[in-house]
């Protein structure tokens, strides 16, 4: 994408510079070349198609990723291994918003959830219920068990 935006950059300067550079050296002196705007004009929206063209095949991968998501064909995903530490002495520390988000979710699959923890990542939280103890992520629309 970044490539895009400097594809265009550099074809609007170096139409900006055709435009100006009408005085050509010749062995009789200097020549007036008159260039006619229409040629210019096509020239520099030509060169913006073309950077808003290469933008726009930068974004394929991530429709692409929705499509193999909603498959369920999760193979362009990496999971990556976290070390992930439960900071079980402060409960209190975990914010009020995250704390109703991770209840409303529970609430909706019947649970009743005891504490919610922090951990050592951002946006992971250590939930505890009956026996049983789930790490959900908060980073996305909905929380997500991991």
């Amino acid at each position: 994408m970044f490539a895009g935006y400097i594809v265009i950059v550099i074809r609007v300067l170096l139409s900006i510079i055709m435009m100006s550079n009408r005085a050509i050296a010749t062995n009789y002196g200097i020549e007036y070349v008159q260039v006619e705007g229409g040629f210019i004009i096509s020239l520099f929206i030509g060169q913006i198609v073309i950077g808003l063209f290469l933008i726009g095949l930068s974004e394929v991968k991530i429709p692409q990723e929705l499509v193999n998501k909603q498959n369920g064909n999760n193979q362009d995903l990496v999971v990556e291994e976290r070390d992930i530490h439960i900071n079980q002495q402060s409960p209190n520390s975990v914010s009020n918003l995250a704390r109703a988000e991770i209840m409303q979710y529970y609430a909706a699959k019947g649970i009743q959830i005891e504490e919610v923890y922090l951990t050592n990542q951002e946006d992971i939280y250590s939930v505890t219920y009956g026996n049983s103890q789930d790490l959900v992520e908060l980073g996305g629309f909905s929380p997500r068990i991991i």
